[in-house]
């Protein structure tokens, strides 16, 4: 059972008392709003990111719980999508907390309930490519980061912060696996044109910090050394 902080609000965004939540022997399919039901499960996906996001993850996996209990109780009459919600929940957390391993049966399992949502699909492929990157397996990886590649370049994801995160896997992946000159692409190609529409600086200098690390692989030391000063000058102005 959820905890009472997160029953509450789930209470509230459902417009029922909390000890309807807690009885599970009410036929609560006959009462309740399927739409109301589909877009507070979607708040509480967000929800769950956030506290992601913030490192609460003790706070993921009671949120994680909750989402499972109102999929449990409405089985098919809930889409496929919805079901996708907890274990790319749950391989996200597994990332957060170091642990790839664990996190890649989730994903898979994630993967199944995409059903056609090119978006879910891109975002679940870019977490198992970061789990097999972490795993010491870029060229598993690299499989992976080239699907989503598609995704984005068929305009199946429209997200900024997406692409950035995925280009720098990709960036990161291909200076890895020893193509430096594909690397080099994907930061002039993609990286540099994105971060003139993004505001945190942080993701400018780590895109120049990391074109440095290709030019040098490539031994092209000038440019090197001229993305390096570009970086360290947005860390210092920046005070990061």
């Amino acid at each position: 059972i959820p905890s009472p902080k997160i029953l509450e609000l789930f209470a509230q965004r459902l417009g029922v008392p909390v000890s309807d939540l807690l009885d599970r022997n009410r036929d609560l399919t006959a009462e309740i709003d399927m739409q109301a039901l589909r877009e507070d499960l979607g708040y509480r996906h967000k929800y769950a990111l956030k506290l992601i996001r913030g490192e609460k993850l003790n706070e993921v996996t009671e949120v994680c719980e909750s989402i499972e209990h109102s999929v449990q109780l409405y089985g098919d009459m809930l889409p496929n999508i919805v079901r996708h919600s907890v274990p790319y929940l749950r391989g996200r957390t597994y990332i957060a907390s170091a642990a790839p391993t664990k996190a890649l049966p989730h994903l898979e399992e994630a993967l199944r309930f995409v059903d056609g949502n090119e978006e879910a699909r891109a975002r679940t492929l870019n977490l198992i490519g970061v789990a097999y990157f972490e795993l010491h397996q870029p060229w598993r990886a690299l499989h992976y980061y080239r699907i989503c590649e598609e995704i984005v370049l068929a305009k199946g994801i429209r997200d900024m912060n997406y692409e950035l995160s995925l280009y720098r896997n990709l960036a990161n992946t291909y200076w890895a696996t020893n193509q430096p000159e594909l690397s080099r692409e994907v930061y002039r190609g993609h990286l540099l044109p994105l971060i003139q529409n993004l505001i945190n600086p942080l993701d400018e200098a780590r895109v120049y910090w990391g074109m440095a690390m290709s030019y040098s692989q490539l031994d092209d030391q000038v440019r090197a050394i001229g993305c390096c000063w570009k970086a360290l000058n947005i860390y210092e102005t920046n005070n990061i």
